[in-house]
């Protein structure tokens, strides 16, 4: 497939930008407010993991002066789409940030009770997830849920105000202006949720799915476990047995779930426990699209944390 929009021409005023999620597609809004509106590849709750593309995605793409992924590890689904395309049109987040092999965003936490399970590499150690029919683990060569933490956040805006500048220079001091208000804003947004989630940080919890590293790490929260590592498998008996015990002995605080899958698993697992029960959007599904929307999303999601964990 060739991606006509964007292999044609030069460089042109008003880049229409295309990010392949929403959380994306907030920090981009930020960094073209006044100049373009980006769009979205997946509906807003749509989750990444084994995504199948749609024609109107192909149209999409081909429309777009601009793409925006966060790498193969996440939508694995554009890694051929893209192959072709003139690396100027394509900004690829794990590539642009250098992101840190696996195990890099949980290896700082400071609670020794859980501080293996974030050693992604031991194999061994999370063996277990896999179901019980003994299917192939997958094992993300890094945590590509990168639009979780601010600092993350904060460096994917500049790589978008650095590409936008170079692809559309007449706009490049907007682009840079909308930086700073968006540095400003991210580092509002962090002052508070710090004292937020300061607290509960102790507190334990299980989170559905291992896609919140970059934000637990950066706010400390001890985070004891997931339910799967790709919210696209069934986790295997002998994890969820795990879990349970763990439960039992009143370890953990809270149990989250996630609006994007059934909590068929979290309901059997917690059945019959006084264990408190949330949701983490790692989506932004609710979050309305505007300038502030990335910090809205921050917030939201500290929120989500702390009501549970209090």
């Amino acid at each position: 497939m060739v991606l006509a929009g964007v292999m044609a021409g030069s460089a042109q005023a008003d880049v229409q930008v295309l990010t392949t999620i929403k959380p994306l597609q907030l920090i981009a809004t930020a960094i073209t407010d006044g100049v373009s509106q980006p769009d979205v590849l997946l509906a807003p709750g749509t989750s990444p993991h084994d995504y199948a593309m749609k024609p109107s995605d192909r149209r999409k793409l081909e429309s777009a002066g601009l793409v925006v992924w966060v790498g193969p590890e996440l939508e694995a689904f554009l890694s051929k789409p893209l192959a072709g395309v003139d690396a100027r049109h394509v900004l690829n987040l794990a590539d642009a940030l250098g992101i840190a092999p696996a195990g890099a965003a949980h290896e700082d936490h400071d609670h020794d009770e859980h501080a293996d399970h974030h050693d992604e590499a031991d194999h061994d150690k999370h063996a277990d997830h896999d179901d019980d029919e003994g299917e192939e683990h997958h094992h993300h060569a890094y945590d590509p849920h990168i639009w979780t933490g601010p600092e993350q956040g904060l460096a994917i805006a500049e790589q978008l105000s650095q590409r936008l500048s170079t692809l559309d220079p007449d706009h490049a001091a907007q682009y840079q202006a909308n930086l700073s208000r968006f540095q400003a804003a991210v580092a509002d947004a962090d002052k508070q949720l710090v004292a937020l989630l300061q607290p509960v940080a102790k507190q334990g919890y299980y989170v559905f799915h291992d896609g919140y590293g970059y934000f637990e790490k950066h706010y400390q929260l001890n985070h004891l476990g997931e339910f799967t590592l790709n919210p696209e498998r069934k986790p295997g008996a002998r994890h969820l047995a795990e879990i349970r015990a763990t439960l039992e002995q009143g370890k953990a605080r809270c149990v989250f779930a996630e609006p994007q899958f059934v909590p068929a698993v979290i309901d059997a697992i917690t059945d019959g426990l006084q264990i408190r029960r949330g949701t983490l959007d790692p989506l932004a599904t609710a979050i309305p699209v505007s300038a502030n929307g990335y910090p809205a999303f921050l917030t939201d999601l500290g929120q989500q944390f702390a009501s549970c964990l209090q």
